[in-house]
């Protein structure tokens, strides 16, 4: 079992291995850490330390144990009143002797919103369990790793403020060939840079599934089963909701992916009209701009720009704790697949079955896509990119393909009404 306050670090020397075992906070109760060394599955020897108190804290809730690197595992268990609440085990050396070095993620683009990074989760799950050991992550979006059981240290960086050569120089030794980047632009290698100034994977997003090409960056594939997105929330800091209710996200976004104010306000008076309760959530940006639209609700709760919906624990849970989820493929709708509650996706016009969740074996699992009108997915077809710039580069977002005056792949608020309180009444 994993105990969310819990941090097990680990740094490798010439001739030892050093042991961090860090506490969040430390509760009231007695605590113990038992760290073990194993040789081909025999206990070679067995340090513990018993933590009677907050007094016993050295340096900040930090334990240091040093143990030798010629013993292939390390087992750490810490206990409160002699329950298991953390066990980990990871290897510190291959069989034949050799340096495991510590395992480093950068996932550094300043292109990819929170949604896009998400996708490098699978990845860093795969590394993990290749490496028997946690992986030190350098990432823009490090709420995305919250709590996260394969991941050793965040590292938060910001691409608009250090620049890559920086990051280099304080993450990647030349010594450690356990470096992966994920994503990879630099501004100052042409070859990574399409005409549009984007890097070329990014202009063909409509036909590539993100999570493949984040493995494929590390160097391997993923399986179907290995492409399921996790997220492991802290607790749920209650809100008064309906028993029952439908989440919306009014999301200001460009003419693809949005209803507009009043449209998404239609949607929600006709499920109020029909007895269906709404939560809305939404948030502002780093100008402190709304990120959303300003809409009344009249039957549920308008959480829009509230503070007590504005971290991704309290999103989860209200996405998790509610009968249905309806959004356009945006980064909401990403993360809404590391929950088990029934999704609606507002069709547009990307090929959809790149940006499905994959959840209980299916890429189905509780996910419907209300399509509109046309069905073309015009921004899912390399025929279109051709027509567009006589080679295999997107055609520009915000703009129909098929030259139609607006968005006929988008369905009409009706039709995503009935949809949903079809289901509302049914479940």
């Amino acid at each position: 079992m994993l105990s969310k306050i819990i941090r097990v670090n680990y740094e490798v020397k010439e001739e030892t291995t050093t042991i961090k075992v860090f506490f969040k906070k430390i509760t009231n109760c007695e605590q113990k850490i038992v760290v073990t060394n194993f040789y081909n599955k025999r206990v070679l020897y067995e340090q513990s330390v018993d933590i009677i108190n907050q007094s016993f804290i050295d340096n900040g809730m930090h334990y240091y144990f040093v143990v030798a690197n010629s013993e292939n595992k390390i087992n750490v268990n810490v206990y409160e009143k002699n329950v298991l609440v953390h066990n980990e085990k990871f290897s510190i050396r291959t069989k034949h002797g050799d340096y495991i070095h510590p395992p480093t993620v950068l996932l550094f683009c300043e292109f990819l919103g929170l949604g896009d990074c998400l996708w490098a989760n699978p990845t860093i799950k795969k590394l993990y369990k290749s490496f028997d050991r946690r992986i030190d992550v350098i990432t823009k979006y490090p709420q995305l790793l919250l709590n996260n059981p394969y991941v050793n240290n965040v590292y938060s960086v910001d691409p608009k403020v250090v620049g890559i050569n920086d990051v280099y120089d304080q993450f990647k030794s030349s010594q450690n060939p356990n470096f992966f980047e994920i994503f990879p632009f630099h501004k100052n290698e042409c070859t990574h840079v399409t005409q549009l100034g984007f890097p070329n994977y990014i202009n063909k997003w409509g036909v590539i599934d993100l999570r493949e090409m984040a493995a494929i960056n590390c160097g391997f594939n993923l399986l179907s089963e290995e492409r399921e997105i996790e997220f492991f929330p802290e607790d749920f800091q209650d809100i008064k909701l309906p028993e029952k209710y439908v989440l919306v996200n009014p999301r200001i976004a460009g003419i693809d992916r949005d209803l507009g104010k009043e449209k998404w306000q239609r949607l929600i008076d006709i499920l109020n009209d029909n007895n269906v309760n709404v939560v809305t959530i939404g948030v502002n940006n780093k100008n402190d701009q709304p990120e959303y639209h300003d809409v009344h609700v009249k039957l549920g709760v308008n959480l829009c720009g509230l503070e007590c919906q504005s971290n991704l624990s309290q999103t989860w849970h209200l996405m998790n704790k509610a009968n249905c989820f309806v959004t356009f493929d945006t980064g909401m709708y990403i993360f809404s697949g590391t929950t088990n509650t029934q999704i609606f996706m507002i069709g547009w016009y990307a090929e959809p079955h790149w940006h499905k969740p994959f959840r209980m074996g299916s890429y189905d699992y509780k996910l419907k896509v209300i399509d509109g009108e046309c069905k073309e997915k015009c921004q899912g077809k390399l025929n279109y990119f051709v027509e567009t710039h006589a080679k295999l580069n997107q055609p520009r977002v915000q703009t129909c393909a098929l030259n139609y005056p607006e968005f006929k792949c988008i369905p009409s608020v009706e039709k995503i009404a009935n949809e949903i309180i079809e289901y509302y009444n049914s479940n």
